[in-house]
Order: structure tokens, then sequence, then C-alpha cells
């Protein structure tokens, strides 16, 4: 609304300046924000798709790995939210810029910026991200934004799996996403299928009716996915694997998985360490 975002430029304003900042901690927003790392993450959604267990790296780094207490990370579902609107997470960012996030930066270049993330998959809500972006940047010229995703689109047919990616491709530009991190766990389908705990089928929403996963497809589809990213100008692909992963009786060869996102056209590999439960 008009009013909210007369609110929200006061932040800039002389009077305000001079106000002691409060701290970046006490700006979050439960279930909204939260920062690892320096860097405020954005979770949009706690939905994922085809998946029956993972939905963002964190999911995969074992049953002792917990969020850093200080992140103030906490799932829309915990917080008991329903998914945010785009007027929502732009408030809940520029509340973290009114408490001088990111006020460090001299340049562009330096900005920290911001991650979608959160327990879900953003690519879902690229519509909502658009709008987000288009208010960000009409108060805070240059701030760069990234996005968390397990690059999984799938649809029925392959002319509708041409059409989906095409949507997502045209949706990361619109939406101003200069870096995209996906999730690739593993280096063939079948361990890729057993990390991510991939459905036998799901329930389309537009017909109702229960369509069969065809797993290898979803892997190829993904891989296919982070070739056409990588090849979107003003778009920089970043994968991550996780360290010490076990699947099927074995440990994920991170070196394979390198490879392949390297091979795909990532700019970058990245991978997070495994944490085993605790034992007394």
């Amino acid at each position: 609304s008009k009013a909210t975002v007369s609110v929200l430029n006061c932040a800039r304003c002389p009077l305000v300046a001079r106000v002691p900042a409060m701290s970046l901690h006490a700006g979050l927003t439960r279930g909204i924000t939260y920062l690892l790392r320096d860097t405020l993450y954005v979770s949009v959604t706690d939905r994922a798709p085809l998946l029956s267990a993972v939905a963002s790296t964190f999911d995969l780094r074992g049953p002792g790995f917990r969020m850093p207490e200080r992140s103030g990370y906490a799932s829309l579902a915990e917080s008991d939210l329903p998914e945010p609107s785009a007027e929502v997470l732009t408030s809940s960012i520029e509340r973290m810029y009114s408490c001088q996030y990111d006020a460090d930066a001299a340049v562009e270049e330096e900005m920290n910026g911001v991650v979608f993330g959160g327990r879900g998959d953003p690519l879902l809500r690229l519509d909502v991200l658009q709008d987000v972006a288009d208010q960000i940047h009409e108060r805070r010229h240059g701030v760069p934004f990234r996005i968390n995703t397990t690059g999984i689109v799938h649809a029925p047919s392959p002319a509708e799996q041409r059409a989906a990616e095409d949507r997502v491709l045209r949706g990361l530009l619109a939406a101003k996403i200069g870096a995209v991190n996906v999730l690739l766990p593993a280096a063939t389908p079948n361990d890729y299928s057993a990390a991510m705990g991939l459905r036998d089928s799901y329930v389309d929403p537009s017909t109702g009716n229960t369509v069969s996963v065809d797993k290898v497809k979803v892997f190829q589809n993904v891989c296919g996915l982070i070739a056409k990213m990588a090849e979107t100008e003003g778009v920089d692909v970043v994968c991550t694997a996780v360290e010490g992963l076990p699947v099927g009786g074995k440990f994920v060869s991170t070196n394979d998985v390198k490879a392949l996102a390297l091979g795909l056209g990532a700019v970058d590999f990245r991978t997070k360490a495994y944490v085993p439960a605790h034992t007394p």
C-alpha cells in the first residue's frame, strides 16, 4: 500500500538516520527472513515439486544438522504462516535494510544482496519474486538477487516441459535473478532419485489426475535446465552437493557431481558437509 511504502522509505530520511540502528537480528521477520554468513535469506514457500522429504540443501545435511540458532531461521509452517505475498516479502526485506543491512557496501559489487531460499523451492513462485524485485529496485538500485533451487521443473509431456522451462528462464530474467544455486546431490539418475526422495506419482493440480513420475527423466530435465540457465545471459549457475552423503550403502562421489556440474556450464561447484546423528 502507499502508506506502507511511505513508512519504509522513511528509513532513508535524515531524521531516521540519526536514530541508532537496530541490530540486524532484531529486524528479522520470523518464518520469512534469516541470516547466514551476513547474507539475507528469504523464504517464499515450503513447497517443493515431486519430493517426499528433500526441499533444500539443509534437508540433505544429515540427521545431526541444525540451522544455526543465531540465523533466526524457521520455516513458514513452524511459524504458522501462509505463503507470503509480494507485499509481505518486500516489507520484510525493507525492514532489514532499515536496520542497516548491507550498509557497509560502498559499491554494488560489495553488496551481499538477497537470496530467495528457505524450506521449499522458490522457482514455484517466480511471478511473486518478480514483483518483489521490482519493488525493491524502485527503492534500492543495484541490489543483487540470487535463488536457491532444486532445479526441478516437471510437466507431463515434452512440449509442456519445454514450455515450463522457457517460463522459468523468462521468469529469472524478469525477476532480475543474477545467480542460481542448484542442489545437485548426485551424478546418476538412481543416486539422484534416492537422495532427493522423488515421489512415484503426483496429482496434477490442473486436472486432478494422478501422474506417474519418470525419475530418470526428472534427473535429465534438471541437468538440461542447468545447461539452459548457464547459457542465459546475465545468469550465473552454481551447483551444490553434500560431501559424505550416504546413498544406497555408499557415499556419493562429489568429484563426479562436480565434473557433471561444470560440464553442464556451472561457473562454480560447492559442497556442504554431511552431519551424522549425534551419539551420546
